[in-house]
């Protein structure tokens, strides 16, 4: 059963069944039928005593205003005015077009709806079918239907979407695309199996433009790499993968000794730039000596100084991710290079600094419990959330009065490390008076 404000059921009503009904008057009729509202609490957590009235007592007293929506068939649609009206996606599965195309149709055509119930009850926007049909003529002219692959045929030629023909030929979308733009190719519009609108393209125009990329290329096995006149050649991923070394490394040494690739194809079939593993270790050799290697914790000892990553500082600190980052990156540390128990090479920062710029967060500063909640000096100290759950008041209504009444605040961490402010519970009680005592009377 639902449930809510009269001042809500009058919008209700308006919005969803276009049936305009002022909150007097519906306060007027249950008061006359003597309803009584039960008391409940609104989105901003304030109790309203008798406010809350069900949607039966509503609409039974009020039953003479409402007026009687026509109920749509089981395929949705309903007679009206000799006017067959249908929902959205009674008309996408009627007339074979998506729900995409007739919705972005009539955003931008904003024909006239009338409200209606579907064969479930729920209320909707019904269009009529000369709109529907109007809005979607050029679509509903005899277009093609492509079958389950994505092709059809068409005065003896073959026609597919750039999806299709991709995987069809082996080529990438993104080249598949680019050649069209380059040789201007002409489209024609068909449908896909679901009713969807597509450019299609005809086969054998994609080949001509494309057939450089048909050739015979060497393929890829599922490691990401293939032989060559006795050469072992991978993409950037893969290469990355196979020595440790982060994409971004690779791409920028590639610029600098403006390494050569060649073209072959992934195991998916796209065509990618592949380059000599043999060459990618020779340009990348200072990045490939032996280093350091970080324990499961992501830590390290080189020189008499133990060296963490980012991710492993916040950990073993009880500081936060976002919180050691953005020290990092204010100080600019001092790093070293190093790989993590995965084999990537990462920076790594000394313990030293790390703690020099931490400083402040490692004083001693207390940490919540699960709850949220810690005790100091005889006082429970809570963050704003905390305290709004403990006593039933809204986030929303408990920081104007903070920032009205700036009672005394101290740092703490939260569960995650996170260092914010605490209140004190009686701080919080004081600013507080009003509600808490309007909630004790009701």
């Amino acid at each position: 059963m639902r449930y809510s404000t009269i001042e809500n059921w009058a919008r209700y009503f308006q919005e969803t069944e276009g049936v305009r009904i002022s909150d007097v008057t519906i306060r007027n009729k249950l008061r006359e039928a003597g309803i009584i509202g039960i008391t409940g609490k609104n989105k901003v957590g304030r109790v309203l005593r008798n406010a809350f009235y069900s949607e039966t007592d509503v609409r039974s007293t009020c039953a003479d205003l409402l007026q009687s929506l026509p109920k749509a068939d089981e395929y949705g649609f309903f007679e009206k005015d000799d006017r067959r009206y249908g929902t959205i996606k009674a008309w996408s599965k009627s007339l074979g077009i998506s729900t995409t195309t007739i919705t972005r149709r009539i955003k931008t055509q904003n024909p006239k709806s009338v409200k209606g119930k579907n064969n479930n009850g729920n209320v909707y926007a019904f269009f009529s079918e000369a709109d529907i049909r109007g809005l979607c003529a050029d679509l509903l002219e005899d277009i093609p239907q492509a079958d389950e692959n994505g092709f059809f045929e068409k005065d003896g030629q073959r026609y597919g979407t750039i999806i299709s023909l991709s995987s069809t030929l082996g080529i990438s979308a993104h080249a598949i695309t680019k050649r069209i733009k380059i040789h201007n190719l002409q489209s024609i519009k068909g449908k896909m199996k679901g009713g969807q609108i597509y450019d299609f393209f005809p086969e054998s125009s994609i080949r001509e433009i494309c057939e450089d990329l048909l050739q015979s290329l060497p393929e890829a096995e599922e490691s990401g790499f293939f032989t060559q006149d006795g050469q072992r050649y991978g993409t950037i991923i893969s290469l990355s993968s196979t020595l440790g070394i982060s994409a971004h490394a690779i791409t920028k040494r590639i610029k600098i000794h403006n390494l050569q690739s060649i073209k072959g194809k992934t195991k998916g079939g796209q065509i990618n730039d592949f380059y000599s593993e043999s060459e990618m270790r020779k340009i990348c050799s200072d990045i490939l000596q032996s280093l350091p290697e970080a324990d499961e914790s992501g830590f390290l000892i080189t020189n008499g100084q133990r060296y963490g990553t980012i991710g492993a500082w916040p950990r073993a600190l009880s500081i936060s991710v976002p919180t050691i980052t953005d020290r990092i990156k204010t100080h600019n540390p001092p790093s070293i290079k190093c790989k993590d128990k995965g084999g990537r090479v990462c920076d790594f920062y000394p313990e030293s600094v790390i703690r020099k710029i931490c400083a402040d967060l490692l004083q001693d500063i207390p940490q919540t419990d699960e709850n949220g909640f810690f005790m100091k000096d005889g006082l429970r100290y809570g963050t704003i959330g905390a305290w709004s759950k403990t006593l039933g008041i809204s986030v929303t209504a408990i920081k104007p009065r903070i920032k009205a009444h700036t009672p005394q605040s101290i740092k703490g961490k939260d569960r995650s490390g996170h260092v914010c402010n605490f209140y004190s519970e009686s701080s919080i009680r004081e600013i507080c008076a009003d509600i808490l005592a309007k909630k004790k009377n009701s």
